[in-house]
């Protein structure tokens, strides 16, 4: 098992998946199909609000590889949010700006064909 950090080079969540995908595709053999020689899980941690986006945006940047992509989120208690807060994230002060922001981020996306 190995740990890649994606060290603060990148500007925007899209450079950080591109840049991983740069590191499994230089580090392991994956055939013009999608074939690797060896099971390739990969798990995803960031903040709970912001994973949507990314497991969006990594599917689409993995293509047909044979990439098994998990998200983790970063336990709630780190932010200092209640279940509540986050599960009813319209009626949180904190949490409600930064889900409006992701949801408005993947609605440009969609609609400019970014991803």
């Amino acid at each position: 098992m190995n740990r890649v950090t994606v060290i603060d080079t990148c500007t925007s969540t899209i450079e950080e998946i591109d840049a991983f995908r740069n590191h499994i595709d230089h580090y392991l053999t994956i055939s013009p199909d999608g074939d690797t020689t060896l099971p390739v899980n990969v798990g995803l941690v960031s903040s709970p609000y912001h994973l949507r986006r990314i497991r969006i945006m990594a599917a689409r940047r993995f293509g047909n590889r044979r990439i098994r992509l998990y998200t983790i989120a970063v336990p709630l208690e780190y932010y200092s949010w209640s279940p509540d807060a986050f599960h009813y994230w319209w009626r949180s002060g904190a949490v409600t700006p930064k889900t409006v922001n992701e949801l408005v981020k993947i609605g440009y996306f969609f609609l400019t064909g970014y991803f």
